[in-house]
């Protein structure tokens, strides 16, 4: 397998709402060896679940020249020993979302989580419905929900990019002896 976008990435640069590298906060997790990779079907974060090992680092110096993305080396620091990594994962952190609430004045601009993990912006301010709406779960669809209407913008903590190789140290696969782990990218990182 080789370094690969995951569709959800794919579908969301083609319809214009993508995680943008510069400015949104783009992190990197260190993904287990017991990991099985489904790029059709994972879409966010929680796709991974207990594969992830150790914490999430930033991505720091992040450029985009001719198309293509750069970021500085990276450092996972104190990686349990014995760990074995096999995959990186990158992915926006959107942060912790609210969880949509029934009869609530919503404001546009309003970013909750639906039933279904994926955020759902508030287009049209007003009072959300007494149950919950049939949330639309394509990518850019509206749902309309009391006085409100919603547009998807994706899955919270949306996956973008998993490696299966790394160049420079350590490479891919690595087993942690409980230090810090040192990737330094290929250039460019992602190129569309």
């Amino acid at each position: 397998m080789a370094n690969q976008a995951y569709d959800s990435y794919r579908q969301m640069m083609a319809l214009g709402i993508a995680p943008d590298w510069l400015t949104d906060t783009i992190e990197a997790v260190l993904v287990s060896s017991s990991y099985t990779p489904n790029y059709a079907t994972d879409a966010s974060l929680s796709n991974l679940g207990a594969n992830v090992v150790g914490s999430a680092v930033q991505l720091a110096g992040i450029a985009v020249s001719n198309g293509q993305v750069t970021a500085n080396a990276t450092t996972f620091p104190a990686v349990a020993s014995g760990s074995t990594v096999d995959y990186i994962a990158i992915y926006k952190n959107t942060g912790a979302a609210t969880a949509w609430a029934a009869s609530t004045a919503y404001s546009a601009g309003t970013v909750i989580q639906d039933s279904n993990g994926n955020l759902q912006k508030c287009v049209t301010a007003g009072t959300s419905g007494s149950a919950a709406p049939t949330w639309n779960t394509t990518y850019n669809g509206a749902t309309t929900d009391g006085t409100v209407n919603w547009l998807n913008i994706g899955p919270n903590n949306p996956l973008m990019l998993l490696f299966d190789s790394a160049s420079g140290s350590p490479g891919l696969p690595v087993t942690s002896n409980g230090g810090d782990i040192d990737v330094t990218w290929g250039s460019p990182l992602f190129q569309p």
